[in-house]
């Protein structure tokens, strides 16, 4: 049975810090409405692999599917994706189809899309690979799916990329290629070749390369998808907004990336990007705005006397941040400040709260939403 309704705010602005509880949402969990999605980190025990989904606001299991076939590797990552006009998650598992007489094992992956509020399987295939046996430990990672095409990235030395349609759940195509982000019916990663890690991007639907981004081996970046149609490269020392069409660079942002992802998507109109900038003058640390379609800087700071605070997330039109004040949320397209006391600052936000993030990445509080 679904939970009870609970109060839902598009975006949240407020939440309660009372209510917060520790979550296990494993290291990269999806929130979507109530729901708190990941599938189980057991690798040393394949059986108990599963779509697992838990109510954000009590913490407890809502539901579970557990994979047909072997699996020797979860994903790291399901998704929340409209797939023939539903929204489902969706979640891939390395798999093993056992060898029989004569006829070797074969490596496959198992796809499973579930209604994500009732857990309901609406579909599961199981596509094979190749003749083998084992995969790496997350050696299956979806990197996107629509309509169009749903792309998985396979393990590691080297790694390779396969398509698969939705509508038949046959395999359209794979390459050798370590895809990283699929946007605007382009698959983008690089070929892993050392010394030679360039920029590819491969058409979804003919797994034909369209083009190829070279730079100074050294840089060592970091790509993935900025809103439809862009992709964000982060280097040392500048972030690059690129066109996936064409691979022209429609913007530079200068600075050092915090992490390996300074730039969020708020899912809307607007990329949010938080960058390290050094001079002769010293060290800034710098918060920035652009327009997702024109790539036109909205704002920045600190400015106009006021201070920078650290970015957590963006959704829906607003960013939520911490200050030296406390959790704060910001209008996404101006700036300004929107709720100077946020009462959290949230990483990952749905309507009925978010999930706020703790040191290492593994651990989770869940807190509700309450304006």
């Amino acid at each position: 049975m679904p939970p009870p309704a609970a109060p839902r705010f598009d975006p949240p602005v407020k939440f309660d810090p009372r209510g917060e509880k520790p979550i296990s949402a494993g290291d990269a969990p999806v929130l979507w409405e109530r729901f708190v999605f990941r599938t189980a980190d057991t690798w040393n025990d394949p059986g108990e692999n599963a779509l697992q989904a838990l109510d954000l606001l009590t913490g407890e299991e809502s539901w579970k599917l557990v994979p047909k076939t072997q699996v020797r590797s979860s994903s790291t990552r399901p998704l929340v994706v409209s797939l023939g006009g539903r929204t489902v998650v969706l979640a891939a598992f390395g798999a093993e189809s056992p060898g029989v007489g004569t006829l070797p094992a074969k490596r496959a992956v198992e796809l499973i899309a579930a209604d994500p509020g009732t857990g309901k399987l609406l579909w599961s295939s199981t596509v094979e690979i190749g003749n083998g046996k084992g995969w790496s430990d997350r050696g299956v990672r979806l990197v996107g799916a629509d309509d169009t095409a749903i792309v998985i990235a396979l393990g590691q030395d080297p790694a390779q990329t396969m398509v698969v349609d939705p509508a038949t759940r046959k395999v359209r195509w794979i390459r050798e290629l370590s895809a990283e982000g699929y946007t605007a019916g382009r698959v983008f990663g690089t070929n892993g070749r050392p010394l030679d890690d360039r920029l590819e991007t491969w058409d979804v639907n003919t797994g034909r390369k369209l083009w190829a981004a070279g730079f100074d081996p050294g840089r060592m970046p970091y790509d993935y998808t900025g809103g439809p149609g862009v992709i964000v490269q982060a280097g040392f020392g500048e972030v690059l907004f690129m066109n996936a069409a064409d691979g022209k660079v429609r913007g530079r942002l200068g600075g050092s990336s915090f992490s390996g992802r300074p730039c969020v998507y708020d899912d809307v109109s607007v990329l949010v990007c938080e960058v390290q900038k050094s001079d002769l003058s010293g060290t800034q640390d710098l918060l920035a705005a652009y327009d997702a379609t024109t790539l036109k800087r909205l704002w920045k700071l600190p400015a106009n006397g006021r201070n920078k605070p650290g970015l957590t997330a963006a959704w829906h039109g607003v960013v939520y941040a911490m200050s030296e004040n406390g959790p704060v949320v910001l209008d996404a397209r101006s700036g300004a400040d929107r709720e100077p006391n946020a009462g959290a600052a949230p990483a990952l936000v749905s309507a009925n709260g978010g999930l706020v993030a703790k040191p290492g990445g593994r651990s989770w509080t869940a807190v509700p939403a309450v304006g």
